[in-house]
């Protein structure tokens, strides 16, 4: 499994979007990205889930499940191989395919962070302090450009 760690893939955003220069975009926005991104879950024993809820197992068996009725986990997890319907707990799972390799969709993220910082950027006017010169509308536009440079896979 790839990328599981919340901390880490906010890392990641920070890093992408250099997000304490100015115009800084707070860790909140940053999480809020992420819970937007978020692509599946680690199927966790008793654990209440919605429909349309997407877990991976852990170990991988490379498979993502969708909730298709809501309910909770069971607290030891039911065989998922070879079915396309999984009944686990309440839960009633179906096969949604190759599993994502990380849990949130980080292309999307990364570039939802750069249009938030794009956005902040227009906030701004151009000024000059203490001798430097801040031009918040080419910012805008380079924030823009490498936004575009990451594709949406799951998320809006």
């Amino acid at each position: 499994m790839g990328l599981t760690d919340p901390a880490v893939a906010l890392d990641r955003l920070r890093r992408v979007c250099d997000s304490e220069s100015d115009p800084a975009v707070t860790d909140t926005e940053l999480e809020d990205i992420l819970d937007q991104c978020r692509v599946a879950t680690v199927r966790t024993a008793s654990t209440s889930y919605a429909v349309g809820d997407r877990v991976l197992l852990s170990p991988s068996n490379g498979r993502m499940y969708k909730a298709l009725e809501a309910g909770s986990s069971a607290s030891s997890a039911p065989t998922f191989t070879g079915r396309t319907q999984i009944r686990d707990g309440s839960v009633l799972w179906e096969d949604d395919g190759p599993a994502h390799p990380d849990l949130w969709d980080m292309g999307t993220a990364k570039r939802m962070a750069l249009l938030a910082k794009a956005q902040a950027c227009g906030k701004e006017f151009d000024a000059k302090e203490q001798g430097v010169d801040q031009k918040f509308s080419q910012m805008h536009a380079h924030y823009q450009r490498l936004a575009a440079n990451y594709d949406a896979e799951f998320c809006p």
